[in-house]
């Protein structure tokens, strides 16, 4: 609120101030003896309906039909918005004329005119008048009405006689065709010219304050200023209290008594120290004053000019940006009214860095919820917010049919107007219909959530048993089940997952203690036959590993930053672990219940229930029915059910968000992927039904062969089904037939690793898997590119079966972030990890070298792993610095992949501002960022060797580039790659001295010669504006205003040692929008010595 309406304050106050001078005050010090003016100031009786912008005089015989009461029981229904427009002059007195003719005639330029019937609307070019001499004149006299779409003279309507009845004077005029010749003939008349001089001696008068009741004037200018800084002092309170969305009035509204609000009291307390205040408190307690302003009607006034100017301000804001987009939503009040909320989005181009802008612009009431009601009104608001329907971009609504209907939905009749207003259905939306689906397809399901709501509400509704449940649970708090946040359950049941034991003695504690029949029978109902049974505890825990990672998608969703792409990512992510789930989760729920079961000393085993068997007919088969164990019939009825239903909900809700606009050119590849791998598939089929038929797949034998078709031969059992001579010709195939079998599964296998390839997004490894074995001939000049990377190695899971399992549940697309820390780096990991989070990257992992950073990531949900004891390695992890540290990752990292995972090395002291996956181009064996800061340093430049000895030859040509960055390179399971790893670790390890980043370019970079092998990994450089350094930051980046508008994706404070306050000034600047956030650090750094 206050960065719309803060510098707009003091205008407000002076406008409204405008209507607010109570003349009875003054009227009472000056004029005393004039007893007409007094007697019609006190007819005014206690009204408290604020003229706000259309000071209107009301007549006596008005006021006297007003209450005399202090408050106003009726609510105004109209505020008026400009009190300069014509329309508004009903009856003119003295005070309203002099107010007009201090601020002069208000013209409208910037506005469109309307058009009447006959195609002729009002032109600015009537305001200046041409003289025959060719000299232009301001015709400054001539005012525009808004609201009427008429002219008007100023000094006519204002100092106009009743004996005159010119029009333009009186009622205006919208004669567009004759405009200019009604302007020429009335301008020129006796009684224009007669109004032009009092208009213009009366200005005179008022600004030398030289008019025949100077002294009134004088008290009245006094009494404006008091007001003024009275209706400052209400806004601002106005203004606090919506901005905290607090109450205004209470029981009553009379000063100084109990009850009286929030409002009041505030006034109240302003009145202690503040003199203004202080002077209009007292004029209301001696009756000085009966229009005191404090009452329930200005206050809804100004809440309501408030409102205008805000929403003013927002929808400028809007038609600066030009595009937006819409976000709509209902529901019902506490008085049964539906009530539409109307959320606009834009980008804010005026600040730096742009961002999106989100704002709430009102609540529409809906009579009809259908979706050509919605779109109706939908279409109405807009077109009063003066906004265009086609500058719409995008729609986003909740899944009800009304609004997301394909064709009588909202989305769909606003596509239909504009095909560019994108629609995206509400993501958290989907994934709560999701779990209520899950919920409400299983009874078991239901009868769970019953149990879960059973207990919270049998402690929580007495204080004694909630004392009860305290003192036997001091962890998490008993949570009830939220009716519409269906993720947020897992509050619910996480509560009572990992307190089970203490739950349970808590419920057989109140059963015991309690006299209550009801609540004793309930709590050991609850103890015994719910919570000590093994169902409840298997279905508790397949529920929360459920509910944890729908929690965590959904919480990534309604994030400020989200993307489209990542949250299409997101959703991919949790279909990948509910279908893993589905095949391995039950088993490791069941392990995981069993390990509560015994420490609550209850038998893991299922209760088994009668089977309940219907009556058998005599010609039925007994043996049909087959009989399913407990643990079997739970595991297919109960978790695979709510498993499929909620993987099948899935992939409806990603119908949306796959066939969106955004995301059509990625399905097409999808397809185009599909296909091709449709086809591939189709081929090794086609060869395997070749080798296992040679000859047809159906034989036809026609009645002519040796073999007719007869009766015996249909007949099972028959001798004359087979002859000995055709068992044994049966024999010899089905033995040649086992020979091509086995070679077929050797071709297959090969067939799997190529398709393995294949599915890992580029063809560029398949490409050179299928060449190795193949000599080609060169093309024609300039058209030959040879490859750039090498094949992936064989993924061996043995390696590290623990890595591997972790590694299969983080990844994505083998692809995964992997930093190495210990306690030392503590506060940095935590600033890069969070960063991380911010963006949305789910495939990342902290490799821990202590114990106390693998407890900081599990408490913080960020996915670790622990290596097994390494002497060699732990000894340095523990108590390494961060170079120390660094130089371990050659060796840890080559398990990662010989498991077959490409890697994205990060050091902790990086910033994540954007997904690096979406940047890299995977060509190359190693991509690395650079510790160059421009083109020629990062990317290598020509260099001149001085050697004068040489004369003639002394200047020798040299290569240089600066280092590729070990503490954030992407590198991929290749052989030259492991080899890369190997080397550098054996050079590391004989010369404990040497700097990792060293040893890593040189075997990166030096080329084979004598005495020395080189490395054949193909190499790239990211870009240096995208993957930063710091030195391009402090140095280049904060200087330069257009450079400072670019996003990198990441930022390595790799060139100073101050690394953690200029990590959190880089947030601070790239996320949280603090312009002046770098300017305190130097560009450079300190030198120490050692």
């Amino acid at each position: 609120m206050d960065k719309f309406i803060t510098s707009k304050r003091q205008n407000l106050a002076e406008n409204l101030s405008e209507g607010f001078i109570n003349e009875q005050e003054i009227h009472q010090k000056e004029l005393e003896d004039n007893e007409n003016i007094q007697q019609n100031d006190n007819n005014e009786g206690d009204h408290d309906n604020v003229q706000t912008c259309n000071v209107t005089i009301l007549d006596n015989e008005a006021q006297n039909n007003l209450e005399e009461s202090e408050n106003i029981n009726h609510q105004p229904n109209y505020i008026p918005t400009n009190i300069f427009d014509p329309s508004q002059w009903k009856t003119i007195d003295i005070k309203l004329r002099d107010l007009l003719v201090e601020n002069g005639p208000i013209r409208v330029d910037d506005l469109n005119f309307p058009i009447d019937k006959n195609s002729r609307h009002f032109s600015t070019t009537h305001y200046i008048r041409k003289l025959p001499n060719g000299e232009k004149h301001d015709r400054k006299w001539l005012v525009y009405s808004k609201d009427l779409d008429k002219v008007f003279y100023f000094c006519c309507k204002l100092f106009n006689s009743k004996s005159n009845t010119n029009q333009l004077a009186n009622g205006g005029t919208k004669d567009w065709k004759n405009i200019s010749s009604i302007l020429k003939n009335h301008e020129t008349t006796n009684e224009h010219i007669t109004n032009m001089n009092t208009w213009i001696d009366l200005e005179l008068r008022l600004l030398k304050n030289k008019t025949i009741d100077k002294n009134v004037q004088e008290q009245i200018k006094k009494e404006k200023d008091h007001w003024k800084k009275v209706l400052l002092r209400i806004i601002a309170v106005v203004k606090n209290l919506g901005k905290n969305n607090l109450a205004f009035r209470g029981k009553n509204e009379k000063i100084y008594e109990e009850n009286n609000g929030n409002f009041l009291s505030i006034i109240e307390m302003i009145a202690e120290f503040d003199p203004v205040m202080q002077e209009h408190v007292r004029r209301i307690q001696h009756g000085a004053i009966h229009n005191h302003y404090l009452g329930h009607n200005i206050q809804n006034e100004v809440i309501q000019l408030l409102a205008n100017e805000i929403k003013s301000k927002i929808i400028k804001k809007i038609k600066e940006t030009k595009y937006f987009s819409i976000i709509l939503d209902c529901t019902p009040d506490v008085s049964h009214q539906e009530q539409m909320t109307l959320i606009l989005r834009c980008v804010d181009i005026s600040k730096s860095p742009i961002k999106i802008d989100e704002h709430f612009v009102e609540f529409l009431k809906v009579d009809d919820t259908s979706g050509k009601g919605l779109f109706n009104e939908i279409i109405n608001t807009i077109k009063n917010l003066e906004l265009d329907i086609n500058d719409v971009r995008g729609q986003g609504y909740d899944n009800g049919s009304n609004m997301k209907g394909k064709k009588q939905g909202v989305q769909k009749r606003i596509l239909d107007i504009n095909p560019k207003a994108f629609y995206t259905p509400c993501g958290c939306h989907n994934l709560n219909l999701v779990l209520c689906d899950m919920a409400n397809s299983c009874p078991k399901a239901i009868s769970f959530f019953g149990v879960v709501q059973r207990i919270y509400t049998l402690f929580s509704s007495s204080t004694k048993r909630w004392k009860i449940l305290q003192n036997n649970v001091t962890g998490l708090t008993l949570k009830p089940l939220s009716q519409t946040r269906w993720e947020s359950r897992i509050e619910s049941v996480k509560a009572i997952k990992f307190q089970v034991l203490e739950i349970r003695d808590a419920l057989l504690q109140l059963a015991k203690t309690s006299e209550d029949p009801k609540t004793k029978s309930e709590a050991d109902c609850l103890a015994t036959y719910e919570i000590e049974s093994f169902e409840f505890l298997l279905a508790m825990t397949i529920w929360y590993d459920i509910l944890f990672a729908v929690n965590s998608v959904s919480k990534n969703l309604q994030s400020k930053d989200m993307h489209i792409d990542v949250a299409i990512d997101q959703l991919k992510g949790l279909m990948s672990f509910l279908k893993k789930y589905r095949e391995d989760g039950f088993t490791s729920a069941m392990n995981s219940s069993k390990e509560i079961a015994t420490k609550m000393e209850i038998e893991p085993i299922f209760r088994e229930k009668r089977i309940i068997r219907r009556k058998k007919q005599f010609d039925e088969n007994v043996n049909d029915e087959t009989t399913q164990s407990a643990e079997e019939y739970f595991r297919i009825n109960y978790f695979l059910y709510i498993v499929d239903q909620a993987i099948s909900s899935i992939e409806k809700a990603m119908v949306d968000h796959r066939d969106g606009p955004l995301t059509r050119d990625k399905c097409k590849e999808n397809v185009q992927c599909q296909i091709t791998l449709a086809i591939v598939i189709g081929i090794v089929l086609g060869c395997v039904f070749a080798f296992l038929y040679p000859y047809e797949l159906f034989t036809y034998y026609s009645p002519s062969q040796n073999q007719p078709f007869g009766k015996t031969n249909l007949k099972a059992g028959s001798s004359s089904c087979e002859s000995s001579e055709r068992i044994g010709v049966l024999k010899l195939e089905i033995a040649s037939l086992s020979e091509k079998n086995a070679e077929l599964n050797i071709k297959l296998k090969f067939l799997r690793k190529q398709l393995r390839l294949a599915e890992q997004g580029r063809d560029y490894a398949q490409k050179q898997v299928m060449a190795l074995g193949e000599n080609h001939k060169a093309g024609p000049f300039n058209t030959v590119k040879g490859l750039r990377t090498n094949p992936t190695v064989v993924p061996d899971e043995s390696v590290n079966p623990r890595l591997a399992k972790i590694l299969e549940e983080v990844a994505v697309h083998k692809e995964i972030i992997v930093a190495i820390a210990n306690s030392k780096v503590q506060s940095m990991l935590e600033v890069s990890f969070t960063s991380i989070k911010k963006v949305g990257i789910p495939n990342y992992l902290v490799v821990a070298l202590d114990d106390h950073i693998e407890s900081i990531c599990k408490s913080n949900g960020v996915p670790v792993y622990k290596r097994d004891p390494d002497e060699g390695i732990d000894s340095i992890g523990k108590t390494g610095d961060n170079h120390a540290v660094s130089g371990l990752k050659f060796r840890i990292l080559r398990e990662f992949l010989q498991l077959g995972y490409s890697v994205l090395v990060s050091d902790v002291d990086i910033v994540y501002l954007q997904n690096p996956f979406d940047y890299l181009y995977r060509d190359s064996d190693v991509e690395s960022m650079s510790d160059g800061y421009n083109n020629k340093t990062a990317y290598g430049f020509d260099d001149v060797f001085d050697e004068p000895a040489m004369g003639w030859a002394r200047y020798a040509q040299t290569m240089r580039i600066w280092a590729y960055n070990s503490g954030f390179f992407y590198i991929r399971p290749t052989l030259p790659s492991i080899e890369l790893l190997d080397s550098v670790a054996s050079r590391l390890s004989k010369d404990p001295d040497s700097w990792d980043q060293a040893v890593f370019n040189e075997e990166l970079f030096y080329p084979s010669h004598p005495g020395y092998d080189g490395l054949h990994a193909s190499k790239r450089t990211l870009d240096f504006y995208l993957f930063m350094n710091s030195k391009v930051l402090f140095k280049m980046v904060r200087k330069d205003a257009r450079l400072k508008k670019l996003k990198p994706v990441i930022v390595h404070v790799n060139y100073h040692p101050d690394k953690l306050p200029r990590m959190n000034a880089i947030v601070d600047f790239y996320v949280n929008g603090k312009q002046d956030a770098l300017e305190p650090f130097p560009v450079g750094s300190v030198w120490q010595k050692k």
